[in-house]
């Protein structure tokens, strides 16, 4: 459901029961995604990437199927990310690296509002991510990874890594 009147062009989420409306969820915030991977050197130019992430996000739901009245309130959305896959290094220099990242795996996504039914509360579905990645050296012992790309994560990703 869109709001064509409102000028932000909120979107609307709305589960409808036996009477009406059960909810109707809007003011979508998410707060980032978080992501663990190890990479394990398989020759000096292909290395196995295996990444674990978690995405958070929330958004206001109006509760109207309750037994005391409505209510309002904000109820979180989780999505965890497993996705292994290889790096190509394209560039490799003392300081300096570029290299491009595939992977694919499982999204497995639970909705916090139990009104949803189960399929559609806890659901797993394909990911995929490609990357392009800059990592400058900062210390003897850590890099600043820089990354853009496309697929399930988005397009922009930064983080720092630890060789060991």
């Amino acid at each position: 459901m869109h709001d064509n009147n409102n000028s932000k062009g909120v979107e609307y989420e709305s589960l409808v029961g036996n009477y009406g409306y059960k909810a109707v969820g809007y003011d979508t915030r998410h707060y980032g995604a978080w992501e663990v991977s190890y990479k394990r050197a398989l020759t000096d130019r292909f290395h196995l990437n295996l990444g674990l992430g978690c995405e958070l996000s929330s958004k206001h739901w109006d509760l109207y199927d309750r037994p005391d009245g409505p209510r309002i309130k904000r109820i979180m959305d989780y999505r965890i990310i497993f996705m292994p896959g290889f790096d190509f290094i394209i560039f490799n220099q003392q300081e300096n690296k570029l290299r491009f990242s595939g992977q694919a795996g499982i999204l497995g996504i639970h909705r916090g509002l139990e009104y949803f039914d189960d399929n559609a509360r806890n659901m797993q579905k394909f990911a995929w991510q490609f990357w392009y990645y800059y990592d400058r050296k900062i210390t003897d012992s850590f890099w600043l990874d820089i990354g853009a790309g496309y697929g399930t994560l988005g397009v922009f990703k930064i983080g720092v890594s630890h060789p060991f």
